[in-house]
């Protein structure tokens, strides 16, 4: 019994340190933003957006409402990308 606590809790231990982070910094038009951190959808108001650089294996995708729902803007990117400028409300980050 006392070694199946031990292997459950070796298992968590394990998936906490293997948890992905995925922090991207946004820079448009008027300033640079921060966000992200944990995979997840985040709201954003960086106008004029161009640029992200985000860690490898790092994924993301732009919406033009909040909640990440509405009209995707542009496509799929993973790793630091330029583009052309959009003005996204939120993201999506795996």
């Amino acid at each position: 019994m006392k070694f199946q606590y031990i292997f459950l809790l070796i298992i968590v231990f394990l998936t906490y340190v293997q948890a992905k982070s995925c922090p991207i910094q946004i820079t448009g038009s008027k300033w640079a933003s921060t966000t992200g951190g944990n995979p997840g959808c985040y709201g954003l108001n960086v106008p004029g957006a161009y640029k992200v650089a985000t860690p490898p294996g790092c994924c993301y995708q732009f919406f033009d409402d909040f909640g990440c729902k509405g009209k995707r803007l542009g496509v799929v990117h993973c790793g630091n990308s330029n583009f052309h400028p959009i003005s996204p409300k939120s993201v999506t980050i795996w």
